[in-house]
């Protein structure tokens, strides 16, 4: 179908839809990278939990390693360790006060 001007319906109608593909595509492009950055926030919000989990533990363990040095300090068990082949000077070697 040709008009006045020799200009087709296809060359008056492509612009528009070039228009709304390139908005289309941006629009599909922009979805993406939100979807990206909300995976990425929740990647780094289960680093940080297990970073406070990690230190959590630490704590934990060094609480749990001091009571049972001081409940064998108290107790006074170093006559079992006598009797045995070897004799354990420091408990717990490797913490720290």
């Amino acid at each position: 179908m040709k008009f006045r001007y020799g200009l087709s319906l296809l060359n008056l109608i492509f612009p528009y839809i070039l228009v709304a593909f390139i908005c289309k595509v941006r629009e599909r492009d922009a979805e993406e990278r939100s979807r990206r950055r909300e995976q990425i926030k929740m990647v780094i919000q289960r680093l940080e939990m297990c970073i406070v989990l990690v230190k959590l533990a630490m704590e934990l363990i060094m609480a749990v390693a001091e009571a049972i040095g001081i409940f064998i300090q108290q107790n006074g068990t170093a006559a079992p360790l006598a009797n045995r082949l070897y004799t354990a000077p420091v408990p717990f070697v490797g913490f720290l006060p």
